[in-house]
């Protein structure tokens, strides 16, 4: 017989009548030992199983994203860009039950124009940068995969000045140029969806369930730092004022009522304050 633990001991027994008759009293004695060692196995089984399970998970989360979104042919992503923005304004168009339609389709208005060269120049984008303006009364922007960003003119009559505007879409940028929007929808469709996009190209059905995931996507508090950071570096490198980044997050967190629920397909951002 033996005690483990931390006051481990050992107790001998060489008369056979008193072993006898303790097995006869206890008949569970000798199984005492061997069922504390199975337990310590199979806890030890189950901790290996929760941390294997937890790096996993992190893996998915963090790694793989990283990893995958830069594999993500342009095309692709050009894409899913594109579908984002055309089911934003069939979602927005039911919202506000009325047909939602893009300013400026025809033609490129001159001051916004003007905004999206300074801007992509500072930021050092390489491939096309493109503004839609929807002409809607939500007060929100989003950036989407293939160097999309999408402006509500909600958002235009709520800001005060040019630069606030310009801390909006600056900040937008700079989720782009750190593939938040394309890290996301890895995160949401995992490796085997990625693997359909990157070898296939995706079909229309990964293609709508890709985008329908982005739009309910909120991006991590480190990823709006991220952005929060770019877009001060950008605005610096265009000659813009930064203090329009300051305000309108301010505004944003002190004038703007509670997303309703009907706008919560929207909510790709965590809370301004």
């Amino acid at each position: 017989m033996a005690l483990q633990g931390e006051h481990a001991a050992r107790l001998e027994l060489n008369n056979p009548d008193l072993i006898v008759s303790i097995r006869q009293a206890c008949p569970d004695i000798d199984k005492a030992g061997k069922d504390q060692g199975g337990r310590r196995r199979l806890l030890t089984i189950i901790g290996v199983s929760i941390a294997s399970i937890a790096i996993a998970v992190f893996a998915a989360a963090t790694i793989l994203p990283s990893l995958l979104a830069p594999l993500i042919p342009a095309s692709v992503e050009k894409a899913l860009g594109e579908a984002t923005v055309e089911q934003v304004i069939d979602i927005v168009g039911l919202i506000e039950k009325k047909k939602v339609a893009v300013c400026f389709p025809d033609q490129k208005h001159p001051a916004m124009e003007r905004f999206r060269q300074q801007l992509t120049k500072a930021a050092g984008i390489k491939g096309p940068l493109t503004v839609t303006v929807v002409n809607a009364k939500m007060i929100n922007a989003f950036a989407a995969p293939g160097g999309q960003i999408v402006v509500f003119r909600g958002l235009i009559d709520f800001v005060h000045n040019p630069e606030e505007i310009a801390g909006v879409m600056a900040h937008e940028i700079g989720h782009l140029i750190h593939l938040h929007p394309t890290k996301g929808l890895i995160r949401h469709i995992g490796l085997t969806g990625t693997l359909d996009l990157l070898l296939a190209g995706g079909g229309q059905g990964i293609m709508g369930t890709a985008t329908g995931l982005m739009l309910r996507s909120a991006y991590s508090r480190d990823a709006e730092r991220e952005a929060d950071d770019a877009a001060i570096e950008i605005l610096q490198r265009a000659g813009i004022r930064t203090s329009g980044v300051v305000s309108v997050f301010k505004r944003f967190s002190t004038e703007l009522p509670e997303l309703p629920k009907s706008l919560e397909v929207f909510s790709s951002h965590p809370l301004s304050e």
